[in-house]
């Protein structure tokens, strides 16, 4: 039996478990993991990845690991919060490029395509680095107005928005990225 140390939804769980390994080949397995859930090569049950994400994505990760400190008494690292939120982020974004009904909502939509788009400096661990979060959506046009009744009028809210890769080893900005060959290329998949 081996030791192995998971971080559950409830906390540290360290599990005396069996894990087969071959001789003839570089094949193995550890059954409770499978029955687990626990993805191979990772220390976080599904759940806990859950929950990481959820803080990591409305908190910084320094304020998400507090937060799950003070709210689930889980002890976890900003850097482990980080990493989490980036696999998932990933595999977020191979889902969106890969399931062409990943973009049906914004096809199907009324209204015209617009692109928002912002820049901001992100603190990564290759150091500072910026960032260009972006997104699809589109939007009924308003009522035409001059520039002096443009504090007045009321937009229509956007319905189903899409978004573009916004971790920053995906990063699509013209001085770091892929540049606006990328923005494009993902338009024709929405429009």
């Amino acid at each position: 039996m081996a030791m192995k140390t998971f971080l559950s939804s409830v906390g540290v769980l360290k599990i005396a478990r069996r894990y087969y390994a071959s001789r003839d080949c570089p094949c193995t397995s550890a059954p409770w993991d499978d029955w687990a859930g626990i993805p191979e090569g990772h220390k976080q049950t599904l759940c806990a990845r859950r929950m990481m994400t959820l803080v990591g994505t409305d908190f910084s990760f320094e304020e998400a690991s507090e937060k799950l400190r003070e709210l689930c008494r889980l002890d976890v690292s900003n850097d482990v919060i980080r990493a989490v939120c980036d696999e998932e982020g990933k595999s977020i974004m191979e889902w969106l490029e890969q399931v062409p009904e990943s973009a049906e909502g914004i096809k199907n939509a009324a209204g015209e395509l617009e692109f928002h788009t912002d820049g901001t400096m992100v603190n990564t661990t290759g150091g500072w680095r910026e960032m260009r979060p972006g997104i699809f959506s589109r939007r009924e046009p308003a009522a035409a107005a001059t520039p002096e009744q443009w504090s007045d009028r009321v937009l229509n809210k956007p319905p189903p928005a899409w978004p573009l890769p916004t971790w920053p080893g995906a990063m699509w900005s013209a001085r770091h990225g892929p540049g606006c060959s990328n923005i494009w290329a993902s338009k024709t998949r929405i429009d």
